[in-house]
């Protein structure tokens, strides 16, 4: 699972009631991020060691196209039948158990005017602030997705995307692979405290903006070579 504050909440309402009703088992976490988790599941394909991944789509659906999954059952997976319908996978080779907002952060006392879309970020006044995930992480692929989406393209169209970025790179201080680089950047003053809403329901599933993850997966790798070529260099 992810670390830091995520592992210490799933810790506390999951893991340890967990062992507790079951005394005779003890979990042992490892904590990665979703792509790290991914290859985690490559190199242990024939050696499995861990046996729960949770990781957010980009990668959930990259390991079902390696067939990395053992299928959910149904009968030992109760739950399955509570979730929204939007939230099974043909097949249940994995289930979705929540949505997660891409958010913009900022630091309120560097920023009078908070930025009111992803739009601001190419304002001049943000040049050489501006910290975004870069594409070896699932919010990287979230953002370069975002940016064609507003420059009239789609997943299918991500030149668009491309075009955005190439025009946001004077504003873009540095291009993060771990969480904890963002903390360490506000705390540096280096970017843009968070403003985190957590929406949910079943009338915010019909307000979020969604994607062809199995699509993605096939065309990732070009996205990754061509970023590399033409954003971060």
């Amino acid at each position: 699972m992810y670390g830091g504050s995520f592992e210490a909440g799933w810790k506390k309402a999951v893991i340890e009631p967990f062992e507790k009703a079951n005394p005779d088992i003890k979990v042992a976490i490892a904590t990665g991020l979703t792509l790290q988790n991914v290859a985690l599941m490559r190199a242990q394909r024939d050696n499995v060691k861990v046996d729960v991944i949770m990781m957010d789509e980009v990668g959930a659906a990259q390991a079902n196209a390696e067939s990395l999954y053992e299928p959910l059952d149904p009968k030992k997976v109760a739950n399955l039948a509570k979730l929204y319908p939007q939230f099974r996978v043909k097949g249940d080779p994995y289930t979705k158990f929540m949505y997660v907002s891409q958010a913009l952060a900022y630091n309120k006392e560097k920023i009078r005017t908070p930025p009111a879309s992803y739009r601001d970020l190419w304002k001049p006044e943000y040049k050489g602030r501006v910290a975004i995930p870069d594409i070896n992480t699932s919010h990287g692929a979230f953002l370069l997705l975002m940016a064609a989406t507003m420059n009239g393209g789609s997943v299918q169209n991500i030149d668009p995307g491309f075009a955005l970025l190439k025009d946001l790179k004077p504003s873009i201080v540095t291009f993060w692979n771990q969480h904890a680089q963002v903390s360490q950047l506000f705390t540096q003053g280096d970017i843009p405290e968070v403003a985190a809403k957590l929406p949910a329901g079943a009338e915010t599933l019909k307000r979020l903006v969604t994607t062809d993850w199995n699509y993605v997966t096939k065309v990732r790798p070009q996205w990754v070579e061509r970023w590399n070529r033409e954003i971060t260099n």
